[in-house]
């Protein structure tokens, strides 16, 4: 899986020799060198537990330069030159504190310069050392930097200036700038900006192209999206170009970097083990849509650090071609894979987005003939170790999948609780829609009480009455109760009202339908007709001129 602050270290000499420096998983430094059966053989351990994230780089005097930290926070140098080894701390830890200390090492005639970022309580510190005669001198400061995943990037030119890019704050947002370091006059420049944005500015990624154009590549952030920006500056101006903004996306680039590949310049960035780039001449005038690589070797994806050391009579092996007096020096970082020798992404076509394998080292020939008993034993041992590397990458990567699993089995079971949740509130909506639609079901409603029953076969809601009932006058709701004492008739008026009976003989009265009424019913209306309560007059005659609610006429 590409990352890219772990990173393979591969240097071809200017006798043609391909080595490799790397940490594998048993947190073992060593370097290897490529056969010409295109297997990795020759090993040669330079130290043991160490941390993965180091930084390696080839003198013009053919030997290597390697720093690295313990398992305890100690920085330590080693110088080789692929059999010889020669180790020693230059800075010890006063409490062991392991993290990633970007290191970096330049180099230069007879002097090494150290580089390496350290944490000081809350803040963090960009320091270096010289070393002379392998005796590391007094660690200096250069700034203060940010404690984010890349808070800076050093390099250097051919005239041996050192340039250490990182960020200063402007008073509301953090910049991005540089200061310049004379290795003739041993002083450092003040800051100078670079960005002017209305937000933070991080990530710098720089190189120094053939002509000595400095080209930096940043991410900076808006309100909402993560934008990957180009900028350069010509040797022969101290004005920087105009921001050119790459892409925009939700996701952050920290896994991106710039290189030089002939006369082209490529702003790349991988996410998800998937290479995305955009292309554009040395001049930075005009760049490429953001496009996906047509190759993409999947999770095999590695960072690599490749270097061309330049021969005697100042030519280079290095595919980019060299036209200018000025050289970025230090090694190109370049997403690829190390198997079966080792491959390079953006080196073998100019059309980038075609399915084209990239190129591989060495490149494969047919054999001529037999192969020697030490060479077969080499090919078995490289063989061997490689069957490990791998068998140990498989472990680890099983290892960060069962972390994963936990993580999906919670997710899972709290989509399935929204899931339920979501299912039950569905329900009451169905519940109530239904309701609304179709809120009287026949009779069913009266037998729990919740319609009243009115003349003519209707139904109303006792729920609606109540309201309708509140607007009955106060002086008929205060109006006396008639009992059934009051509304007893005398004998008096009962025979009276059998005298009348008798004097209208058999005759059955009609109702107002035309049909017979019944005796129940006239006996009824009878009794209706004939009593008449006690009541106040006044009371008596707010009941006979109130006509009751509007509402209670129509419902009727």
């Amino acid at each position: 899986m590409f990352n890219f602050h772990n990173r393979h270290y591969i240097f071809r000499q200017s006798d043609g020799q391909i080595r490799r420096f790397s940490c594998d998983l048993r947190q073992n430094l060593s370097t290897s060198t490529l056969g010409r059966n295109g297997i990795w053989g020759d090993v040669t351990v330079i130290a043991r537990n160490v941390h993965q994230y180091f930084y390696a780089e080839l003198g013009q005097d053919d030997f290597y330069h390697i720093l690295y930290q313990d398992n305890s926070g100690n920085i330590n140098y080693a110088k080789t030159d692929g059999q010889y080894v020669k180790a020693f701390p230059v800075l010890n830890s006063k409490t062991p504190a392991v993290y990633n200390k970007q290191l970096y090492i330049a180099p230069l005639s007879d002097e090494i310069y150290l580089f390496y970022v350290l944490q000081h309580g809350n803040s963090f510190l960009l320091a270096y050392q010289v070393l002379r005669n392998n005796r590391p001198g007094t660690p200096k400061i250069v700034d203060y930097v940010s404690g984010s995943s890349i808070p800076c990037f050093v390099l250097y030119d051919t005239d041996q200036n050192i340039y250490a890019f990182y960020q200063s704050y402007d008073g509301k947002y953090l910049q991005l700038g540089y200061k310049k370091f004379s290795t003739a006059r041993k002083h450092w420049s003040d800051f100078t900006a670079v960005t002017k944005h209305q937000g933070n500015c991080e990530f710098p990624h720089v190189i120094i192209d053939s002509s000595g154009t400095i080209h930096l590549c940043y991410q900076r952030r808006t309100s909402k999206l993560y934008e990957i920006v180009c900028q350069h500056k010509t040797p022969d101006r101290n004005l920087w170009s105009a921001e050119t903004v790459l892409h925009s996306s939700i996701h952050p680039f920290e896994n991106a970097s710039i290189l030089q590949v002939n006369d082209r310049i490529i702003v790349y960035w991988v996410r998800d083990n998937i290479i995305y780039y955009c292309a554009g001449p040395l001049s930075g005038s005009s760049w490429s849509k953001p496009a996906r690589y047509g190759v993409q070797p999947g999770r095999r994806l590695q960072c690599i650090c490749y270097k061309e050391q330049q021969t005697r009579d100042g030519s280079s092996f290095s595919p980019g071609k060299r036209t200018g007096d000025g050289s970025s020096l230090s090694p190109g970082i370049y997403p690829g894979v190390v198997s079966e020798g080792f491959k390079l992404i953006f080196m073998e076509t100019e059309d980038f987005a075609i399915d084209h394998p990239f190129r591989q080292y060495p490149s494969p020939a047919p054999r001529d003939g037999g192969t020697s008993v030490d060479e077969l034993k080499s090919l078995v041992l490289s063989s061997f170790r490689q069957l490990q590397d791998k068998i140990g990458q498989m472990d680890a990567e099983w290892a960060e999948i069962r972390k994963e699993m936990p993580k999906l089995a919670n997710a899972y079971m709290e989509l399935s609780k929204e899931t339920e949740k979501l299912s039950l509130r569905l329900n009451l909506l169905e519940n109530k829609l239904a309701q609304v639609s179709n809120p009287y079901h026949g009779a069913e409603p009266a037998k729990y009480g919740l319609l009243e029953d009115i003349p003519g076969g209707h139904y109303r809601d006792t729920a609606s009455s109540a309201p309708l009932r509140d607007k009955v006058p106060a002086s008929v709701k205060d109006k006396p109760s008639v009992s059934a004492k009051d509304t007893a008739p005398s004998p008096e008026e009962q025979q009276s009202a059998a005298e009348n009976s008798s004097a209208s003989g058999d005759t059955i009265a009609a109702n107002n339908d035309g049909f017979p009424e019944s005796s129940g019913s006239q006996t009824r209306k009878t009794s209706a007709e004939g009593t008449k309560p006690s009541l106040d007059p006044e009371a008596l005659k707010a009941w006979e001129e109130w006509q009751g609610p509007k509402e209670w006429i129509e419902g009727i």
